[in-house]
């Protein structure tokens, strides 16, 4: 068994508290991501898993013992980082044999566990290369096999693929994931890109200022963000939003602001009378029509359009806000051209205004009912 528990973890430097109150189970087996931007506190969480920054407050457990003041090797944890962290002047397989050479394992051991990971990741013809002679994907491959030969019981990654380009980070996550599955390895894995949280994690810890925002996979964490940050932070482009007053009416609620004025049966949400909210849509969720239909579409004008290949990204404005929506291709509209956009209502996002936190009432989306909406151009 390898599972994590974080109780209230505390992170000071001096009088700066860059975590405060981090509660989290791992369990064993389990591909959880630390995803945030930069300076959300993800890497230092990490590093106090590793053993690599003190634990100010709270506890740690690893595998069921508390592990707050134990040294990194005796975590049973492998850690990988940003930037390899190889040995210019070692060979790979010295690379990848090192820290079982530091353990005074037996050179037969050390050839059969440098050859199993070594044919698992593909390294074979490069044992005898130095680092400087291998791409940027073949020596984060190498950090891994580094990792792996230890057969540790967590994995720690600290954004391993930003070094690398678009392509090679494509692969890489899949060389990764396809670890996972073969290893069950318990892994807690940082990052700031949220492709990779997506395709990568079993569930996503999503952190802002050193706080957990939302815990969920990564279908929880798109389609039914808990906060106002969480819906922003995740998806590109990102959600364009609304400011709105609530108000109600003999069938439902309308909502309304500058330019925009939307009726909805409401049922989903916990409205109030003369709230406030904030109404988010996705990009996606637009969706183009020839002709306004009365109290059911959005009507505009097209301000951009963005060749994406097999979409485009068109951009228009209500009120002051401008809005982005994807569009076929085939059928996209001239810059200059009016739009309509017609907007169901269980594919939008209500928060509160106070408080950032979701409307939504419930775990899954009620059925599709469109949002009743004119808005002037």
């Amino acid at each position: 068994m390898a599972g994590i528990v974080c109780k209230h973890l505390n992170k000071k430097y001096g009088e700066v508290e860059v975590v405060p109150d981090f509660n989290l189970e791992v369990e064993d087996h389990e591909f959880v991501v630390f995803l945030g931007p930069s300076g959300c506190g993800k890497s230092t969480i990490l590093r106090m898993l590793a053993g690599l920054e003190d634990i100010t407050g709270g506890e740690l457990s690893i595998g069921g013992k508390i592990v707050n003041d134990a040294e990194p090797g005796d975590r049973g944890i492998a850690m990988v980082f940003q930037n390899y962290a190889l040995y210019p002047h070692m060979s790979i397989k010295d690379n990848i044999a090192f820290g079982l050479r530091r353990l005074k394992t037996s050179k037969k051991e050390i050839n059969e566990r440098v050859d199993a990971v070594t044919k698992m990741l593909g390294l074979e013809p490069y044992l005898d290369r130095k680092p400087t002679e291998l791409s940027g994907g073949q020596q984060q491959r190498v950090a891994i096999a580094r990792a792996m030969i230890k057969t540790p019981d967590v994995f720690l990654f600290d954004e391993p693929l930003s070094n690398l380009d678009a392509k090679l980070r494509a692969h890489m996550r899949y060389e990764i994931a396809r670890l996972h599955k073969e290893l069950k390895t318990t892994s807690v894995y940082v990052t700031h890109d949220q492709m990779e949280a997506m395709t990568l994690a079993d569930r996503i810890v999503l952190l802002n200022a050193g706080e957990i925002e939302q815990v969920g996979s990564p279908e929880e964490i798109y389609d039914y963000p808990e906060t106002l940050f969480v819906a922003g932070f995740i998806g590109t482009p990102s959600m364009s939003f609304l400011d709105l007053d609530v108000s109600k009416t003999s069938d439902g609620w309308t909502l309304s602001g500058t330019g925009i004025v939307l009726e909805i049966a409401g049922e989903q949400f916990a409205l109030n009378e003369n709230a406030k909210v904030v109404m988010g849509i996705r990009p996606s969720k637009f969706h183009l029509v020839d002709k306004p239909i009365h109290g059911k579409t959005v009507t505009s004008r097209a301000e951009f359009v963005e060749f994406h290949g097999d979409e485009v990204l068109v951009g228009f404005s209500i009120g002051e806000t401008q809005i982005t929506a994807f569009v076929k291709a085939g059928n996209r509209p001239q810059e200059g051209d009016t739009v309509h956009f017609a907007v169901e209502e269980n594919e939008i996002h209500l928060f509160d205004k106070k408080s950032e936190r979701t409307l939504r009432q419930g775990t899954s989306p009620s059925a599709a009912s469109p949002v009743l909406a004119e808005v002037g151009t």
